[in-house]
């Protein structure tokens, strides 16, 4: 009982010191509001409205003026609505109650204006009293609603083609099935497979020739075979060809690519070694059904491969495109792109698919011998951002390029590559909107397609209301001026000029055909070249080892 006791008083102290401190908690709290420095009748915060939603940024009263004040501004702000009756007495926001002043309306019905008078004042104007909410709703947009209510459901392969760069790589590692599967989710119209070929002679599909580019091998039991190949890159790596398909896709992961990484931009890192890596044939099947426009095949290496591997990739790619069916199908168009016009001249001798010329360096237009020479073996071209818009310092300059107008002038259809999200990957005329450069490719150079790691971006500007508009598009859809944004600063402060960008001769194109596929091994093995090197090797430093052991 003492010590019942003892435990009783002792929760009677713990519960009466419980209570002070909450009733010193509330004195400080009244004092604290008492002594508040808002100058309020109340003390209190002053409230936020925020008239017409976040209308400084997006347009009054819009879906997406309301939704960015949840995200920006504080939890307690009031949202404004000026509230205008329609026909059928339903209510909607207005900022104005002429629509002409904060809608679309006169473009949709251009004969619709009419004369009210309106707190006394004879008005001219669109009137919400004379629509239905439906009416409205379905076909008037605010000025910068043009990505208001999409139908994501659309598929519209019309251009610009929305071409996936490693699959939706800006999401997703190279090239792999998480990738792909989100490329077409985002409604790309064409997925690419650029092939490398493993030592057992598997086409692959991998963005890299460099398995320390895109995957796990550092970490892994074969990081000591790195090697050093000029004729491939600079510095040294373990190549795909260096290892099976087996040892690839049972002992490595993908690795997500972070080309922005030098600004400490790092992509999800949730999905840092997602997917699994996709050979061309399961590549060739995950596409095929899909509601794609087509698939692109990108091709390098080949004469490296045909010398020194004794591999034909080249056959080794239409016979997997037979196999699986493309060569007899119409449905998806087949696109074969490659840096070497020699890949694509022996595609042309074999095959009826389309051919992509890919431009490597930043050129500002095509001599007529050059343009002469791709004609003989392309159907498209692929060009760099700054080959179409020049930049100096993250500014474009006053000077557009003339490629793409040649390009297009000789029935070429042009491609631009490679568009990112981030916003460091942009010159500063876009203002760090994505949308913005692509709209400026489309709009202002008028290329055929991008080529993007975020497809999904691309598709939803195809969906866009405003781009069909002509000359009642709204002022922020339109394309900047290049050199505009460069020409507000002052002169002793603007970046140096940029280098003159080179001309596009023949000589860059015309290459000697590809070498005839080497000997010394079977396309099956690739491996073997190197074997028989090291076999080689062996018998030589055998035989000097017994030499010197009868000279003892």
């Amino acid at each position: 009982m003492p010590a019942m006791g003892r435990s009783s008083r002792a929760c009677s102290l713990l519960g009466s010191t419980h209570l002070l401190l909450l009733l010193l908690l509330s004195v400080g709290s009244a004092v604290a509001q008492n002594g508040s420095t808002w100058k309020t009748l109340s003390g209190k915060a002053p409230a936020v409205v925020a008239k017409g939603g976040f209308s400084g940024l997006f347009p009054d009263s819009s879906d997406y003026a309301y939704q960015f004040v949840g995200i920006s501004s504080s939890p307690d702000t009031t949202v404004w609505c000026d509230v205008r009756l329609t026909k059928d007495g339903a209510g909607i926001c207005l900022p104005s109650i002429n629509m002409d002043n904060c809608t679309i309306i006169a473009s949709v019905f251009p004969q619709g204006k009419k004369t009210y008078k309106v707190n006394g004042v004879s008005t001219a104007g669109w009137f919400s009293v004379d629509y239905t909410s439906t009416v409205l709703l379905q076909n008037v947009s605010f000025p910068a609603g043009c990505f208001s209510n999409l139908n994501t459901s659309k598929i519209d392969h019309a251009k610009p083609l929305v071409i996936s760069h490693n699959g939706a790589s800006g999401d997703y590692p190279d090239c792999t099935d998480q990738a792909y599967e989100k490329a077409v989710a985002d409604g790309a119209d064409v997925i690419d497979c650029p092939v490398q070929v493993t030592k057992d002679g598997i086409l692959i599909c991998m963005s890299s020739v460099d398995l320390m580019d895109v995957t796990t091998v550092a970490k892994s039991q074969f990081a000591s075979q790195v090697t050093t190949i000029n004729s491939l890159k600079a510095g040294s790596g373990v190549f795909t060809f260096n290892l099976t398909w087996d040892d690839i896709s049972k002992n490595l992961k993908p690795m997500i690519s972070n080309p922005m990484s030098t600004y400490n931009l790092y992509r999800n890192p949730r999905n840092k070694n997602a997917g699994n890596f996709m050979r061309l044939s399961d590549f060739l099947t995950f596409a095929n059904g899909k509601d794609l426009s087509g698939i692109m095949i990108t091709v390098e290496h080949a004469a490296f491969m045909a010398e020194e591997l004794g591999f034909g990739v080249v056959d080794a790619v239409i016979k997997a495109l037979d196999d699986s069916g493309y060569s007899k199908q119409t449905a998806q168009n087949v696109m074969i792109q490659s840096t070497n016009s020699s890949v694509l001249v022996k595609f042309k001798q074999e095959t009826k698919y389309n051919l992509v010329y890919m431009i490597e360096e930043s050129v500002r237009d095509a001599a007529p011998s050059s343009l002469a020479d791709i004609k003989k073996f392309a159907d498209a071209v692929s060009v760099g951002t700054t080959s179409v818009f020049p930049e100096t310092h993250y500014y474009l300059t006053n000077q557009t390029n003339k490629l793409v107008p040649t390009l297009k002038s000789a029935g070429l259809q042009v491609y631009v590559y490679v568009l990112m999200n981030e916003f460091a990957s942009q010159p500063n005329d876009f203002f760090a909107d994505a949308t913005s450069q692509i709209n400026a490719y489309v709009q202002s150079a008028k290329v055929d397609g991008v080529i993007t790691d975020f497809p999904g971006t691309a598709h939803r500007y195809k969906l866009n209301s405003c781009t069909s508009m002509g000359k009642n598009m709204p002022l922020f859809m339109q394309p900047p001026q290049p050199g505009g944004l460069l020409s507000t600063i002052l002169p002793d402060a603007q970046p140096p000029a940029a280098a003159p960008m080179p001309l596009l001769t023949d000589a860059d194109v015309a290459e000697p055909a590809l070498p005839p596929v080497s000997n010394t091994t079977t396309a099956a093995s690739p491996s073997h070249a190197a074997l028989r090197m090291r076999t080689h090797v062996l018998s030589i430093a055998t035989l000097l080892m017994l030499c010197a052991s009868l000279l003892i």
